[in-house]
């Protein structure tokens, strides 16, 4: 007959010599997962992030949880959450040998919101604006710049200092830069200025709310197992054999990550209307600084490519009288070569 050769015999070492404790085989279980990648995706995250010192296993689980729940992932989608804080972490750490910032991430995640967000969308704009926080200065938008405008007066104008600052926590000063810049726009202009430079719709710019929302961990030994036999009972049999000694990244088979994969699956002049109405907002937009003003140059430029396209269209017509936003009526004339004439 053959036997399971364990941990024991090899190397000396049980289960809980490698920080798997019984709230995390628990855990496993009561989300479907494979115990071995669930520890493999915590891990990645202690390495790339400042959860290295953390503590345990479970504790770094416990605060993903917090952060998974509190963003909209709830029971088999926290497991999700934290494949993609995994994925998050090492990208950051492989693409441009930075930390990432696991708290920040997840606190400006559970605060943002708009009239149509839901959980996954809210994951994939804080990525976005992640990234152009992250890049900053050099990031090529006006939120981005913004996100380093409020960096550099937190720290009094030194740009080394306001740069590295910005990259530990581009989420804080993100949220800060989205806050200033509604304040000083407006929600329509906001609205207006986020869909032009590509981060999402006009609906859900000018309903954006973002705040840096404090969240507590959330205990993973309550979670319920028995319900899940399948996942419950492979993991059980691992840990039988990991209490002789051997590891559980070494107790992979075939099935247990066959059914462990199936359970998780469960669950006319409107150019120079554009315009007119943009540039109504420069002013504004000039107040907030050499960097912020690259704004009313992107709204200004977009708007002028929409009136040029519309030249197009109508291939030289006469567009007539239409109503102008800051009052009476304007003439906007012939459009020809693509350039409204006047």
């Amino acid at each position: 007959a053959s036997g399971k050769v364990t941990g024991e015999d090899v190397y000396g070492k049980k289960s809980s010599d490698f920080g798997i404790d019984k709230d995390l085989m628990k855990y496993a279980s009561g989300r479907g997962e494979n115990i071995a990648s669930l520890v493999t995706g915590i891990e990645t995250i202690k390495k790339n992030t400042d959860a290295s010192g953390s503590g345990s296993l479970s504790k770094v689980m416990s605060s993903v949880k917090g952060y998974a729940n509190a963003s909209g992932y709830t029971n088999l989608r926290e497991i999700e959450f934290l494949n993609k804080m995994s994925s998050l972490s090492e990208s950051r750490m492989v693409g441009s040998g930075a930390k990432f910032n696991m708290g920040d991430f997840g606190q400006f995640s559970a605060g943002l919101n708009s009239s149509s967000m839901n959980a996954s969308r809210r994951m994939a704009l804080s990525e976005k604006l992640g990234d152009s926080a992250f890049q900053g200065p050099f990031s090529g938008d006006p939120l981005g710049q913004m996100a380093f405008i409020q960096s550099m007066s937190q720290n009094k104008g030194n740009l080394s200092s306001a740069i590295a600052d910005l990259e530990a926590n581009p989420m804080k000063y993100m949220s800060q830069g989205i806050g200033s810049l509604q304040g000083s726009l407006g929600k329509d202009a906001f609205g207006l200025m986020f869909k032009m430079t590509g981060m999402g719709s006009f609906t859900e710019g000018s309903s954006l709310s973002s705040t840096m929302k404090s969240v507590k961990p959330s205990d993973i030994g309550s979670v319920k197992a028995g319900w899940n036999d399948i996942t419950a009972q492979t993991n059980t049999l691992d840990e039988v054999y990991e209490e002789k000694g051997k590891s559980a990244f070494d107790l992979r088979n075939k099935y247990q990550r066959g059914k462990a994969g199936i359970v998780s699956s469960l669950g006319g002049g409107a150019g120079e209307m554009l315009l007119d109405a943009v540039q109504s907002t420069e002013q504004a937009i000039g107040q907030l600084g050499a960097g912020a003003g690259k704004v009313a140059q992107v709204l200004i430029e977009a708007a002028q490519g929409v009136g040029e396209a519309m030249g197009k269209f109508f291939g030289g017509k006469n567009t007539g009288n239409v109503t102008n936003p800051r009052g009476g009526v304007r003439n906007y004339g012939s459009v020809r070569g693509g350039k409204m004439k006047k």
